[in-house]
């Protein structure tokens, strides 16, 4: 265990001290090798309180940009909690600026 501490101890310390979690990717995107936000997760504790990575936005390579970043984000069940760390109001629908009427944002 980390700093002879117990499994439970140490989940309880990871919950309370990470907020979110940014999956980095590494790829080519837009035509550029380099590296990309593939994910942001914000971590919840389970019932059990072991910590869980919840999905607030996820990225991918978009086949229709040719231009810009060439990628589009999805919502996922993380993204309320993520509103809520960040103080945007809750019913915000995608990042500010960035809006998509069909769910999907372009980032």
């Amino acid at each position: 265990a980390l700093a002879d501490l117990s499994p439970t101890a140490v989940h309880a310390q990871l919950t309370s001290a990470v907020a979110l979690v940014i999956h980095l990717r590494r790829g080519l995107v837009a035509g550029v090798l380099g590296r990309h936000i593939g994910s942001v997760g914000v971590v919840t504790p389970t019932d059990s309180g072991r910590p869980r990575i919840v999905d607030a936005l996820t990225a991918a390579p978009d086949p229709r940009q040719v231009e810009g970043h060439g990628l589009r984000s999805t919502l996922g069940p993380g993204w309320p909690r993520l509103c809520a760390l960040l103080a945007l109001p809750d019913e915000t629908p995608g990042p500010p600026g960035l809006l998509g009427g069909d769910g999907i944002v372009a980032v």
